[in-house]
């Protein structure tokens, strides 16, 4: 599993925030690391690629190159993950927000829609590398769909491999949205014993299933909207890594009606692995 992993990084110290965990992540896997940068001049991109290509091998990772390539940086990046057979994405987002995000969009996104392979995505911290605490714990959200349990089988692979406890987490009692003129509003919804009898019962089957594959995994239900109650669990535990599957859909219909890993992107801190299904 992620053998080849492609890093672009675009020269920025927030950019830089993503790399201890790429490198945790490699080192462990015994993955070939890939620092590539698009820009107008390849000189520019040397001594911050040779810095990152440096870091990465003290380390411990145990292949590391760097490139550099010149045009759109959405596109080049794309190219460049499949012309390399690349299995892992990992990039830094600065996770605008608002209009501007919609319309313009940013790198990240674009790459986000145009590739099928799993992405590593990190929101930069003002606080720097004192957020980058060593992965520990993989926060993996179950909403009881098929979809959602796809993620079971990789994440059971990582945990092994990097030794990490598995949390599972089913949010229950999400608020139901009613729009009126347009504008969204929330409806407090009554959370029966049976809604979360039967969250807990569906979590322990589920924990169940990774025992049974040599992983250390927890289990809890929680209450309230899936995007908030998904990040503060992530917030609360040192060293985690959300890990999700998503449908990865594409255009402005997406853009606009956003999803439960954009929203958690967008607000944790945490790194978030994204499986594209």
């Amino acid at each position: 599993m992620f053998e080849k992993i492609l890093l672009p990084l675009d020269g920025s110290e927030l950019g830089r925030q993503i790399i201890p965990y790429v490198a945790q992540i490699a080192k462990a896997l015994g993955s070939t690391v890939t620092a590539l940068h698009v820009g107008p001049s390849e000189a520019a991109a040397t001594a911050f690629l040779q810095e990152a290509e440096h870091g990465l091998l003290w380390a411990g990772v145990p292949a590391v190159d760097s490139r550099w390539s010149a045009g759109d940086p959405a596109a080049e990046i794309a190219r460049h993950a499949e012309q390399h057979e690349c299995d892992l994405l990992a990039m830094a987002t600065h996770g605008r927000s608002g209009l501007n995000r919609l319309v313009c969009g940013s790198t990240t996104d674009r790459v986000l829609h145009s590739t099928r392979l799993p992405m590593l995505l990190l929101r930069p911290s003002d606080h720097g590398a004192a957020a980058s605490a060593p992965l520990h714990t993989a926060i993996v959200p179950l909403d009881g769909s098929a979809l959602a349990a796809r993620a079971l089988p990789p994440v059971a692979q990582l945990a092994r491999q990097l030794g990490l406890i598995v949390e599972l987490v089913r949010v229950v009692g999400a608020p139901a949205l009613a729009a009126v003129h347009g504008e969204s509003y929330s409806l407090s919804t009554p959370i029966g014993d049976d809604e979360e009898a039967a969250a807990s019962a569906y979590l322990e089957a589920a924990s169940a299933q990774l025992r049974r594959q040599g992983v250390l995994v927890a289990w809890r239900p929680v209450r309230g909207d899936p995007a908030e109650r998904i990040t503060a669990v992530a917030e609360r535990t040192p060293g985690s890594l959300v890990v999700m599957s998503t449908h990865g859909r594409a255009g402005m219909g997406r853009l606009i009606l956003g999803s439960v890993a954009d929203e958690v992107l967008r607000a944790s801190s945490r790194p978030v692995l994204l499986f594209r299904m």
